[in-house]
């Protein structure tokens, strides 16, 4: 499924040869940032992994604060 907000980067993303993205927040001192991973491929971010980005995108806003 394709998300509507990443239609202005599907066509740049194929070039590249990017079929799956995953976007998670972090706590940033300065404001909103985010943890982007990207994969060649289709559906690599099943909901099982799903905890596993996440609590790495939790580590990774820990050490940014720290």
């Amino acid at each position: 499924m394709i998300d509507d907000h990443f239609q202005p980067w599907l066509e740049k993303a194929s070039r590249f040869g990017l079929r799956s993205s995953l976007s998670l927040p972090l706590k940033h001192p300065d404001g909103r940032a985010a943890l982007m991973i990207y994969s060649s491929e289709a559906n690599a971010f099943s909901e099982h992994v799903l905890p596993v980005f996440t609590s790495l995108a939790v580590e990774v806003s820990n050490g940014i604060e720290n």
